[in-house]
């Protein structure tokens, strides 16, 4: 059965350094997994664009399902503001849900957001199996 899975690009690939020098970056497997599956992939990012390294992975994905952050100042970014959620608000948006909010009724910051895809049926990367 084709389900929706959730991916973050640090899901997809990781990288391996040579001091403050990038060598090479590596599949996870997840991505592979997901679509050997037939599984509908999303990217959700805080990363506002791709980079060259990504290429492989978003001619896989897709540039419409993959969805990044607005532009954000450094500090805004590492201040936990809402600002730095906006590729999580706009994927949650595309799926046709409402950013979460916590105990307060204030907006959930996008590490939170795992649980709330889980709970809507939505695939994350828990739940596949991969090399």
């Amino acid at each position: 059965m084709r389900k929706t899975v959730v991916l973050t690009t640090s899901d997809i690939q990781t990288p391996t350094y040579n001091g403050n020098e990038l060598v090479r970056m590596t599949s996870r497997g997840l991505l592979e997994a997901a679509l050997a599956a037939g599984h509908r992939v999303l990217v959700f990012s805080t990363r506002t664009k791709v980079s060259d390294t990504d290429a492989w992975w978003v001619a896989l994905v897709r540039q419409e399902n993959i969805f990044l952050t607005d532009e954000v100042s450094r500090k805004d970014y590492y201040s936990q503001s809402g600002d730095s959620s906006s590729g999580w608000k706009k994927g949650f948006a595309a799926l046709g849900l409402a950013w979460p909010t916590d105990d307060r009724g204030e907006p959930i910051f996008w590490t939170s957001a795992w649980s709330f895809l889980q709970n809507a049926g939505i695939l994350t990367p828990h739940d596949l199996k991969h090399d």
